[in-house]
């Protein structure tokens, strides 16, 4: 019964990043919820955060902390050596992971995370990748977006604000 019922939460968590559809307003929804999330990344300078089976990471205005049995693949930057949690950073991921799943994405990492002089958010990745398709909104104000790369990558336009890249991964 317990499988069962992690199988069902895993497929509503991820129904929202699933949709390989070019219709934007499918995405829609998914981007709102998300865009909630940037004051709370602009308030903690978060630059990337993964929660994932195999790696928990947080860099963020305190430093970037790291859990994981496999630390040469689990960081934020090739030159960057993060420490293991403290009470504090541990506490500030958990509280983060709260907001992620509020917004019901499917998103498990958000990462490339870039401010302006001001502390505004100019661009972020959002993450919600399964099986052997790598997908992810992407939030950058002002955007023009890519040409698609027939049978690899697809960009689709959301709004003026967000899109979504699904790439093939092979």
């Amino acid at each position: 019964m317990q499988k069962f019922l992690s199988l069902l939460l895993s497929i509503v968590l991820l129904t929202g990043c699933a949709t390989s559809a070019k219709d934007p307003s499918r995405h829609a929804p998914d981007t709102v919820a998300l865009a909630k999330l940037l004051p709370v990344l602009e308030k903690n300078k978060v630059t990337n955060f993964h929660y994932q089976d195999w790696c928990k990471l947080l860099s963020y205005k305190r430093g970037s902390f790291v859990k994981t049995p496999e630390p040469d693949y689990c960081r934020a930057q090739p030159s960057e050596t993060p420490k293991a949690f403290s009470t504090k950073a541990e506490a500030d991921f958990e509280q983060m992971w709260q907001q992620v799943k509020l917004t019901r994405s499917g998103v498990y990492v958000i990462s490339d995370i870039r401010y302006d002089a001001a502390g505004k958010i100019v661009y972020a990745e959002f993450d919600c990748t399964h099986e052997f398709v790598r997908q992810r909104y992407v939030y950058e104000p002002g955007y023009k977006l890519a040409a698609d790369l027939p049978h690899e990558r697809w960009n689709t336009k959301i709004n003026a604000n967000w899109y979504y890249v699904r790439e093939d991964w092979n």
